[in-house]
């Protein structure tokens, strides 16, 4: 993983010692990671929306800051 963190890093690295590095990470972890990540991004982009439009969403009923659904 040395090589991934310099390449991340920006320092220069052996392409070849990059994707052995890459070639080692299990492809079902990656996928969660990822399923992660854009669940994390979906819940701020709803938050944030619901923030712009003056809404919550609590108990999954959505109410409006002056109590009309």
């Amino acid at each position: 993983m040395a090589a991934f963190e310099n390449f991340a890093l920006g320092k220069l690295v052996n392409p070849s010692s990059l994707d052995e590095d890459l070639d080692q990470i299990d492809q079902d972890e990656m996928e969660e990671l990822d399923l992660q990540l854009n669940m994390a991004l979906l819940v701020r982009r709803a938050k944030k929306y619901l923030q712009r439009i003056g809404k919550s969403f609590i108990d999954g009923n959505t109410k409006t800051r002056m109590g009309i659904e």
